[in-house]
């Protein structure tokens, strides 16, 4: 008997059956087949949430899995427009914030996911005053 872990995620699993019944030939039968994803979280939070257009604002983008570490690539987004792709190292990355145009914006942190973790975007609001 195997309980199948977060560490297996998106890993193929293996598995032999064997089938008995009195008066019959055993029936044995090996398969493959791929455990799911684990799905991650991705937390966008930013300081200042409101600032003046000459400040740049500090983002920090946590990605976690119930599954394996996270690895792979994070887009952050002004609305469509891309304002920085970084590769996630740990956990938790900072960055700061380009110059921004007077205004709202709705921030997205877009984590891509890889082979063994799903994707997950978070995002967060920020005012940009004159």
């Amino acid at each position: 008997t195997y309980t199948v872990r977060g560490e297996d995620a998106g890993l193929p699993l293996h598995f032999a059956v064997t089938g008995r019944s009195t008066g019959r030939v055993d029936a044995f039968v090996v398969a493959t087949t791929r455990v799911a994803k684990a799905g991650t979280t991705t937390t966008l939070t930013v300081e200042p949430t409101t600032f003046r257009q000459r400040q740049r604002a500090r983002a920090t983008i946590t990605v976690t899995s119930l599954g394996p570490e996270p690895s792979g690539t994070i887009s952050v987004l002004d609305g469509r427009k891309k304002l920085k792709t970084l590769r996630l190292r740990q956990e938790t990355t900072t960055l700061r914030l380009p110059r921004l145009k007077k205004g709202k914006h709705l921030l997205k942190a877009v984590y891509s996911g890889n082979s063994r973790l799903s994707g997950s975007r978070g995002v967060a609001r920020i005012k940009v005053r004159r």
